[in-house]
């Protein structure tokens, strides 16, 4: 396979031999290829389109083409939203060769696209604990909010540090002095603003203009603010941006989110993220009939009026929908087809027997040690026992037609799967011992004899059947055969044509101008002449 370090675009314009070849001056139109070719590969690509979106990103190239910003270029271009394009910028810095490479670090090689996306919430400490082998579920467990102890600070005081106050004698606050004093003590109240010089307050919106004036647009919110900077003894540091939005509450899809936004159905004293994140899936499925996706479908908060989707308020719920949402609408007898449908997820996601909903504990998986063929039986007797209710449920009700048909075509699959799991493989017949040929007549008539050599497989898709014979010198004859029907005499006939795949280099013939055999090195749809693989047998039999 090939290293990593020597996986670069064959442009042809590019001299690779330099080990920092990616630092080059390169055309926008180049990195749009090596974009494109990126995007049909798996967990090693996405850092290559991270590192090209920042290479666009950080030399602005986007705006040879016109565009704001690097999110409008990633849009257009590649059909990529916001929240998309950060991911993909965030993971390369994370997870590539010195942060700023197309090229992943080899401590996460072993890992998959989702494990690495679940990974950018961790710290380096709890990074280090993360193995290939953890599900995602596992690693998002590790992202859960610790207890944060009580900590007295250096310095701090108390009421029992004034002189003269003994800690058994300290005022009991709800000791209300008479009417007559307490009357005095209103009298000559002084406030904080009557000690306080009279300073005209700079507009909010003015401080949010500078700030915004002088950051780049990628790193500005949904809102077009910045992000909210605390000072460095803040003991509250909620994530957010300027304007008055946090992290927490927003379900905006945001260039500098820092952090996901909490379920709305979780109690205060214990949030944890919705789980609605995957915004691109959603609106590859459903479009913009969703909340999460079309904001003008979703309720608004009345304090500020920001949109608040939530599955709970969905009249055609998709197989995204949450455990949570799903017993909001159980009260609703229309909805026992999308509780089938998230019967699936909460199967796959809660092998521990967890309520729908419930956050995940530490506890190990279950089933750990099943084998692949145990595994996949297990997923079709479920996948069977739901469509089989789905079907009683569509007699009395008529349920939507795409979700029937699609659970009918998620069961045949995954018995097809595991029908051919359960097939033992074909074990090749020995091929016979290639016989002594004296001369030509004999080699015509082993050539002709393919059938001995014993079928190799049969295509039923074309009525097309192969026979091979493998030579000690690595060559590979091939004949493949099709059976026909003449028109004139009514009777059917074999035709085949023979193909010698490998093996050494052909004699030259006397005359120096061709070889007296053609070799191919991969299977050629162009046969081998008779004559040829005569003479292809003659110099195999004289050990040439």
């Amino acid at each position: 396979m090939e290293d990593e370090n020597t996986m670069v675009p064959e442009t042809g314009t590019i001299d690779h031999t330099g080990p920092e070849w990616y630092q080059m001056e390169i055309p926008l139109d180049e990195i749009g290829r090596y974009i494109h070719t990126d995007l049909k590969t798996a967990a090693r690509s996405v850092i290559s389109i991270g590192y090209w979106l920042m290479y666009v990103r950080d030399r602005n190239q986007f705006q040879e083409y016109g565009y704001s910003d690097i999110n409008e270029y990633a849009a257009r271009q590649f059909g990529f939203s916001r929240s998309t394009t950060k991911r993909y910028i965030d993971r390369c810095i994370r997870f590539s060769k010195g942060g700023n490479s197309p090229i992943l670090d080899d401590r996460y090689r072993d890992f998959s696209k989702a494990q690495l996306q679940e990974m950018l919430g961790l710290d380096d400490e709890q990074l280090e604990q993360v193995t290939p082998d953890m599900t995602v579920r596992q690693i998002r467990a590790m992202k859960q909010p610790k207890e944060i102890p009580y900590v007295e600070l250096p310095g701090q005081i108390s009421i029992t540090d004034f002189p003269g106050i003994e800690p058994e004698a300290a005022p009991d606050v709800t000791d209300v002095p008479p009417e007559p004093e307490r009357a005095a003590m209103q009298s000559c109240e002084i406030s904080v603003e009557d000690l306080m010089p009279e300073v005209e307050p700079l507009p909010v919106e003015s401080v949010a203009t500078s700030q915004r004036e002088n950051c780049p647009a990628h790193q500005l919110s949904a809102y077009g603010t910045p992000k909210r900077e605390y000072p460095a003894d803040s003991l509250i540091a909620t994530e957010g941006c300027e304007g008055g939005h946090y992290c927490d509450s927003c379900s905006m899809e945001c260039g500098i989110r820092q952090k996901d936004r909490w379920c709305v159905e979780a109690p205060c004293g214990n949030p944890f993220p919705c789980e609605i994140r995957d915004l691109d899936g959603i609106r590859e499925l459903v479009g913009d009939t969703c909340e999460f996706v079309n904001h003008d479908l979703a309720y608004h908060r009345a304090g500020d009026g920001e949109p608040s989707p939530c599955c709970k308020h969905c009249k055609s719920p998709c197989e995204y929908i949450c455990g949570r949402a799903m017993r909001a609408l159980d009260q609703e007898p229309e909805r026992l087809a999308a509780k089938v449908q998230q019967n699936e997820e909460i199967c796959c996601e809660n092998s521990s027997g967890e309520e729908p909903g419930e956050v995940a504990t530490s506890q190990p998986e279950e089933d750990t040690e099943l084998t692949d063929m145990g595994l996949l039986r297990e997923m079709l007797e479920k996948e069977k026992a739901l469509l089989d209710e789905m079907v009683k449920v569509n007699a009395v009700e008529e349920l939507p037609p795409k979700l029937l048909r699609k659970k009918k075509i998620l069961v045949a699959a995954l018995a097809g799967m595991l029908y051919d799991l359960e097939m033992p493989e074909p074990e090749e017949s020995e091929q016979p011992e290639l016989p002594v040929m004296k001369n030509n007549d004999q080699r015509k008539a082993w050539l002709r004899d393919y059938k001995s050599w014993g079928l190799w497989y049969a295509d039923e898709h074309i009525g097309a059947r192969y026979y091979k014979y493998d030579f000690d010198n690595g060559a590979r004859l091939i004949v493949e055969v099709y059976t026909q029907h003449n028109e004139f005499t009514g009777q059917d006939f074999e035709s085949s044509y023979l193909h010698l795949v490998g093996g050494p280099e052909p004699e030259k013939h006397p005359s120096g101008a061709y070889g007296r055999w053609q070799r191919h090195e991969t299977y050629s749809r162009y046969p081998d002449s008779e004559t040829e693989l005569v003479e292809f047998l003659k110099a195999l039999q004289k050990g040439k």
